[in-house]
């Protein structure tokens, strides 16, 4: 029964130990890449926004000759948003870029 007890103390701190050095690995290595990545990632999506919102008011100001110009355009904003948001939860999430032709 004693030697039993041992094996189970020497199982549960070698267990303890394992999870300490992964908190540790984790901390001070994977999780300041992350970050770092996360923060690349969000300052490419904001110039990303802010060309594409540029390029889309100054189309849509430039022909606004009539109403369904103005109305295709206003599809486009919604089209290049939706594709923005679906880019971003993509480089969130670690998939792959698809090599779209941009209008």
């Amino acid at each position: 029964m004693h030697i039993l007890l041992v094996a189970l103390l020497a199982a549960a701190l070698s267990s303890l130990m394992t999870l300490m050095l992964g908190v540790v690995l984790y901390t001070r290595y994977i999780r300041p890449g992350m970050e770092r990545r996360l923060h690349d990632l969000h300052q490419e999506i904001g110039r990303l926004v802010e060309t594409r919102v540029r390029k889309a008011i100054a189309e849509a100001l430039h022909d606004t000759s009539a109403a369904d110009v103005l109305r295709d355009r206003t599809w486009q904003v919604a089209r290049s948003g939706a594709d923005m948001v679906n880019e971003s939860i993509n480089a969130l999430l670690g998939r792959k870029k698809r090599d779209t032709p941009t209008d």
